[in-house]
């Protein structure tokens, strides 16, 4: 299907948009964008009828996906995954990319349960971290998101994830004063790494929660 190309005055009728997003993308530029992060199942499917990339990244690395899952939005999150939008970053394979955020963070930070759900049984990445090294475990955990928090490490979310700062998520739940979800990280971060069979962990994971360990230990 070829593309159709939208002029400033059409992108705001195809999205209804009345209210400014600057701050994160020109929704006249990123119509789809727009039209996801509102919930407006018609103008997401009017919009990648007429062509729209169901995978387009700003500058800044924000996704129809990512605006969709942030907010809620699970009817445009189903939609985008039938036009072959990727709950992973695009370019994640690119050299040296690191995504500014993703739909899972998004999904997580805001407490979007349903989302986070229906992204992992699509294969949404719980460990894929976000710029500063930002897990989507971390949103959950700082923002007071306990049931998130709970579907992400029943998931193979690992909780010794270091962000560029030094912390896990334990220790922004605690800064937060979520004592209750610290203590849940906590228990998870207590299961010896034989046991990592039972505790629904993958070799790899393991692997990977022993690196967060070690890292951790090395930081001042």
């Amino acid at each position: 299907m070829s593309a159709t190309f939208l002029s400033a005055a059409e992108a705001r009728a195809a999205t209804g948009e009345a209210r400014s997003t600057a701050v994160l993308y020109d929704a006249a530029e990123y119509p789809l964008l727009a039209a996801a992060e509102a919930g407006d199942k018609a103008a997401v499917a009017r919009l990648l009828n007429a062509g729209a990339d169901a995978n387009q990244r700003t500058r800044d690395g924000w996704t129809p996906m990512i605006m969709a899952a942030k907010e809620g939005h699970q009817d445009v999150i189903m939609a985008l995954m039938m036009a072959d939008a990727e709950v992973n970053p695009p370019g994640r394979s690119e050299p040296g990319f690191v995504p500014s955020h993703t739909a899972l963070r998004g999904a997580a930070m805001n407490g979007r349960a349903g989302c986070v759900q229906m992204l992992l049984e699509n294969e949404a990445d719980p460990n894929q971290v976000s710029a500063e090294n930002k897990t989507p475990l971390m949103g959950a955990a700082m923002n007071g998101h306990s049931d998130v928090v709970e579907l992400l490490l029943e998931n193979g979310a690992l909780p010794m994830t270091v962000n560029r700062y030094g912390e896990t998520a334990k220790m922004l739940a605690e800064g937060k004063g979520h004592a209750g979800i610290a203590d849940t990280i906590r228990r998870r971060e207590g299961v010896p790494l034989s046991g990592a069979g039972s505790a629904g962990l993958t070799p790899g994971q393991a692997a990977d929660m022993l690196a967060g360990y070690l890292e951790a230990s090395q930081i001042s």
